[in-house]
């Protein structure tokens, strides 16, 4: 409105004019308010918009430090979750040997209150073996070496004929006899054909079972054979215990 005082004053300033010359500087006038008027708009749309993106800026921002916040929580909460789980699986491991040794201790209980005969040995280490031979055209498998004997809880002589590994049932060499009340130095000796699985270069860990002349089975102690590629000199000789 002041713009329009400013240009009527001006004009009635200069004296008369034709009336197109006046509607031709009223044009001009209306054109420029009319810009003017585009660009305080275009102005104000931007302030408001710059105002809104500055408003979503902050809320992003608050945002994102509560995402961090809960981020953080979590992580502490994992590592939390991590560790009582690792102690879970300590006490499951605890629990579990428990569980083995109770078992075994029922099992030794069993054996030590059963009525029948019980054997017990202790394997001489340095002369303990195991290899493979042939029997004729088929490989064979030889297992044992000397171990102390001696039987309890009976007064009559086990005759040991058969043993076992893992439930396959081998020949002894020759049938071993364990007089009451004494220790008899004997030498346990298994053969089988065809061999068990074994790496030839390692040692073999097993528990033999020895079976007597009256279908009994009794445990020798869990003990590792050295491999060798030939039988130990100190092995029977008897033509009838050789099987090459």
């Amino acid at each position: 409105m002041m713009m329009c005082l400013s240009l009527t004053a001006w004009l009635h300033s200069l004296g008369p004019m034709p009336y197109w010359c006046f509607l031709l500087v009223l044009l001009v006038g209306v054109l420029m308010a009319g810009q003017l008027y585009r660009y305080w708009k275009t102005i104000y749309d931007l302030r408001s918009k710059n105002e809104f993106i500055e408003s979503e800026r902050q809320r992003s921002e608050a945002l994102t430090r509560s995402l961090l916040a809960v981020k953080a929580e979590l992580q502490a909460s994992n590592q939390d979750l991590r560790a009582e789980n690792q102690r879970l699986e300590h006490r499951i491991a605890e629990y579990a040997e428990v569980q083995r040794e109770r078992d075994r201790l029922q099992q030794r209980i069993v054996e030590l209150t059963s009525a029948g005969p019980r054997l017990h040995g202790v394997w001489n280490s340095s002369h303990t073996f195991w290899h493979i031979s042939r029997n004729g055209a088929q490989p064979m498998m030889q297992i044992g070496g000397r171990i102390n004997l001696a039987s309890s809880n009976t007064h009559e002589v086990l005759h040991l004929l058969a043993g076992y590994i893992e439930g396959q049932r081998m020949d002894l060499v020759e049938p071993i006899s364990i007089r009451p009340d004494v220790i008899e130095d004997e030498q346990v000796i298994l053969r089988i054909s065809p061999p068990i699985n074994a790496n030839e270069s390692c040692s073999l860990t097993a528990e033999i079972v020895l079976e007597d002349h009256q279908n009994r089975f009794h445990n020798l102690p869990k003990h590792s054979f050295r491999p060798t590629e030939l039988a130990p000199p100190w092995l029977s000789e008897d033509p009838a215990d050789v099987a090459f």
